[in-house]
């Protein structure tokens, strides 16, 4: 299904009673965020990164694979590497800007596996990058960047095979770690 969500009710010792949204598709996440802003008086949404499958390899050979931050396993725990979740996207865009995209896609920590012209002004790009970084900000900085004349599909295709430096942020609410805000990221982000 090409549009999915789920909603859980949430009680977070610091943040109180809420709840947790989970989409698929940036589109639906911006018009159901759009819908709880117009009844809420534009308060009380809080956006925050998707979490992504990790996979933890552990210092007695054990595999884990992790799927949200309350999960996470430290290096002090005995992980020993971290693997994360990689995404096939393509990109259509207009053929000049296709630089711009493969330059965003390496900043991104991904790489332009083909690129295929399509008609005389447009140009396909089929790369391979890690999911989180499409989720939280590959989509939005393609749209800035070609002023909103590019277009992106992605689906992840399954963990990577290369280990990665992994750990968890953790964003403090008067001074008391707030769940709902933690993360998995990769340590030069």
């Amino acid at each position: 299904a090409k549009y999915q969500a789920s909603v859980l009710r949430s009680v977070d010792p610091v943040l109180g009673v809420g709840f947790r949204c989970s989409f698929r598709s940036h589109p639906l996440k911006d018009f159901c965020c759009a819908l709880v802003r117009a009844q809420l008086g534009g308060q009380g949404v809080l956006v925050t990164p998707a979490a992504t499958p990790v996979r933890v390899e552990l210092r007695n050979g054990t595999i884990k694979d992790l799927a949200t931050s309350s999960e996470w396993i430290p290096q002090a725990s005995g992980a020993v590497k971290y693997f994360e979740t990689m995404a096939r996207a393509t990109v259509m865009a207009p053929l000049e800007h296709a630089n711009i995209v493969s330059a965003m896609c390496s900043e991104h920590r991904g790489a332009v596996v083909h690129t295929e012209p399509v008609g005389k002004r447009r140009v396909q790009l089929t790369m391979e990058l890690p999911l989180a970084e499409l989720q939280v900000s590959f989509v939005d900085q393609l749209a800035r960047s070609t002023s909103g004349l590019a277009s992106i599909s992605y689906e992840p295709i399954g963990i990577g095979s290369s280990p990665v430096e992994l750990s968890v942020v953790q964003l403090l609410v008067k001074d008391k770690p707030a769940e709902g805000f933690a993360f998995i990221a990769h340590t030069d982000r």
